[in-house]
């Protein structure tokens, strides 16, 4: 009964009432809202676009010249033992750990969309399979904010052993999936050049979608600043006994990841809060993600509870972490925050998606003549 009446008044006046006070802030601040959609274009040419284009093309290829189904039958067996997936769950998993935001949801709504899960299974791999890649951790989180790589390998490790218990508690409380998807044999593999052309074609909305969130959300958060929006809310957790950098860290980064992690103080005990913040993703990546979703017809619920039990499980462990092995730190550089995110190298990404494009294509290759 609430929550009908919420659905049908509430939220129809909130979608209302915030456009329109945006849309006033912006009308109020306007040199602010230009400077933030400034920094928020230098953020995504600097550093989301050289991160995530060649993993979101690769993913798409890997599904489309018919890799995915290798894959998932090499890595089945444990991931049906333990996750309780079948074999779409191998090629979301890795692909979502390696690419990063969104590439995960991409890959599984692609593969739901084609014939390779079903709607079951496309909702248990999304609660664990969107994730953070090493790009962003070590790029970003690392060396940008924490000055280390060590850093940025650790909480790319915890993110990913966060996302396999979040699987594994689900298996355990609702039990394997109990058809266990395959690859449609209708989806047969396409030839490389046009896989290519296609893989490239349809990476590039999907960028530009990220982008877009990306902007919208830096304003937003902008706005919220000048306002005094954020400040208040900061004193409420202050209040609670969370210190004022932190509440404003964590402010920022439930609504967009990036901006949240710039203004962590790079301190070891800020770690276990950088590390919750990078499970849940932020409020930007969800709906960058939802987008995906809806467009393939899969719920959203599934999808945020999974990253709300991932960024609990990620702070606990970064915590527990830190407790085990206090000297994990010692190589960070511990002084002042990083305004701007540092830029990922770019020849890296290419020559690791060079290296993958060719093998996948010596495979399909090869497999062409079997």
């Amino acid at each position: 009964m609430v929550t009908s009446r919420l659905r049908r008044r509430v939220l129809p006046t909130l979608a209302l009432l915030v456009p329109a006070a945006a849309a006033l802030g912006v009308l109020r601040w306007p040199g602010e809202a230009m400077d933030a959609v400034r920094e928020g274009l230098r953020l995504c040419g600097e550093s989301l676009i050289p991160a995530l284009f060649p993993f979101l093309v690769l993913s798409s290829l890997l599904i489309r010249l018919g890799l995915a189904p290798a894959l998932g039958r090499w890595l089945a067996p444990a991931l049906r033992a333990v996750l309780g997936v079948g074999e779409p769950g191998a090629a979301a998993l890795t692909l979502g750990l390696i690419g990063g935001y969104p590439v995960g949801a991409a890959t599984v709504a692609q593969l739901y969309t084609s014939g390779g899960c079903d709607r079951v299974e496309a909702h248990r791999l999304l609660a664990f399979c969107n994730n953070a890649g090493p790009a962003f951790l070590v790029g970003i989180a690392g060396v940008g904010v924490y000055g280390s790589a060590r850093v940025g390998l650790l909480l790319w490790g915890i993110h990913a052993l966060a996302a396999l218990l979040t699987g594994l508690l689900l298996r355990l409380r609702y039990g394997p999936v109990t058809a266990q998807g395959k690859i449609s044999p209708q989806s047969r593999p396409e030839p490389f050049l046009p896989a290519f052309l296609a893989a490239v074609q349809g990476s590039v909305p999907t960028l530009l979608n990220v982008c877009a969130f990306v902007l919208l959300f830096g304003v937003g958060l902008r706005l919220l600043e000048l306002s005094g929006i954020l400040a208040l809310g900061t004193n409420v957790l202050a209040g609670l006994g969370i210190p004022r950098s932190a509440g404003r860290s964590l402010l920022s980064g439930a609504l967009e990841l990036t901006r949240g992690l710039t203004l962590l103080e790079p301190r070891p005990s800020s770690l276990p809060l950088c590390a919750a913040l990078l499970g849940w993703g932020g409020v930007s990546v969800h709906c960058q993600t939802l987008s995906l979703l809806h467009a393939a017809g899969l719920e959203s619920r599934p999808y945020l509870a999974g990253k709300l039990a991932q960024s609990i499980l990620s702070g606990a462990l970064a915590a527990l972490a830190l407790r085990l092995w206090p000297g994990v730190t010692e190589a960070a550089r511990f002084a002042t925050p990083l305004h701007r995110p540092a830029a990922v190298p770019a020849w890296e990404l290419l020559l690791f998606s060079a290296a993958l494009a060719g093998t996948m294509l010596l495979l399909s290759l090869l497999r062409r003549r079997k």
